[in-house]
């Protein structure tokens, strides 16, 4: 739930002091509406109390030259570690704000005290109601770049869960993006060393099960490893493909995940057949709700049917009896849980 953060106050605020909303209702002000990635968009906006998402979208879409018929791929966002909300066209972004921690009592199971402190920023990425199907038909390298952006930061941060074939294939993808598609194995290895490894990859794949406590030889082993590998799959790349191709292929390798352009977050607890409570992870898209969970990093989501079996789950603990009851999918002989999770709120 990572978000940038937005301002409805004076530009020359720090990057510190971003997320809060001015009480000012002047006739105009300064609004900074964050791209994915800490990338901004300056805005002088008349009557920001009662403007709506449409009129900002209109305002937003001039300097990032995005063309009507590319609109629908981006929504405004109102995001904070506790609450990601993807606004309607009629949705008031400065008096949700105001309203901010109303809808976390509403929306979240956060004590008093988290609410207190947190504050929204407005983003502006991907709708997650956007098919993948259209995705693809963008032709706008600008646009493709900003969904690219946003698909990568969410690989990085594993909020799409994927097996090594694919981490290692939009590794390599990402070093030709940064790099370009012609560099030898000792430029590559040295750029990719600079750049850091955990640039292209998942921290948890890098830096192995023991994260930064594992042994620096075992890390060592293993980061040389997968060097060799983004090296190996880097090689199968066209020297002679442009950028908007690149993007198109990561997109595209994306799409092959389970959990792309789904919104991902911490839903709740699950209590395990072995009374282990562990954390779910909760993803929405047009096709409703679903659920994981990883309890090693790394593993494949895409069990067949035949793999599965039923396990009961539910919402437990003090504060929790308000949750929608889940129905929870085990994979045989694996470390993955899956779940599916009927949608019932709206906003």
């Amino acid at each position: 739930m990572d978000g940038d953060e937005c301002e409805f106050s004076d530009p020359e605020l720090s990057r510190s002091h971003r997320g809060s909303v001015a009480s000012s209702v002047s006739r105009t002000q300064d609004v900074l509406v964050y791209l994915v990635g800490d990338s901004a968009v300056h805005l002088c906006v008349e009557g920001v109390v009662s403007v709506c998402v449409q009129e900002l979208g209109r305002l937003v879409r001039q300097p990032l030259n995005i063309t009507d018929c590319d609109q629908d791929a981006f929504a405004f966002w109102l995001c904070s570690p506790l609450l990601e909300l993807q606004l309607k066209p009629k949705h008031q972004p400065y008096k949700l704000c105001r309203q901010w921690q109303d809808l976390l009592y509403r929306f979240t199971d956060a004590s008093t005290e988290d609410i207190s402190v947190d504050e929204p920023c407005l983003q502006y990425k991907r709708n997650v109601f956007y098919p993948k199907a259209k995705e693809l038909q963008v032709e706008d390298e600008g646009v493709l770049k900003l969904l690219y952006e946003e698909a990568r930061l969410n690989i990085l941060e594993n909020r799409y869960p994927c097996d090594p074939e694919h981490w290692i294939r939009l590794g390599a993808l990402s070093c030709a993006i940064e790099f370009g598609s012609g560099l030898d194995d000792y430029k590559l290895i040295v750029a990719v060393r600079e750049k850091k490894l955990t640039s292209f990859l998942p921290a948890h794949v890098v830096l192995g099960p023991g994260g930064f406590f594992s042994s620096l030889r075992a890390r060592g082993s293993r980061q040389g490893e997968l060097e060799q590998r983004l090296l190996k799959e880097y090689r199968t790349l066209s020297s002679t493909q442009g950028s908007a191709a690149l993007f198109r292929q990561y997109l595209s390798t994306c799409h092959k995940l389970p959990y792309y352009g789904r919104l991902t977050c911490d839903f709740q607890s699950f209590k395990s057949p072995f009374c282990l409570s562990l954390p779910l992870s909760c993803s929405i898209s047009l096709s409703g709700g679903r659920g994981f969970m990883l309890v090693e990093a790394g593993c494949l989501i895409s069990p067949d049917s035949d793999q599965l079996g039923q396990a009961g789950a539910g919402c437990h603990g003090e504060g929790r009896t308000h949750c929608s009851p889940a129905s929870a999918v085990t994979v045989r002989k694996s470390r993955l849980l899956h779940f599916k999770i009927p949608l019932k709120r709206s906003f």
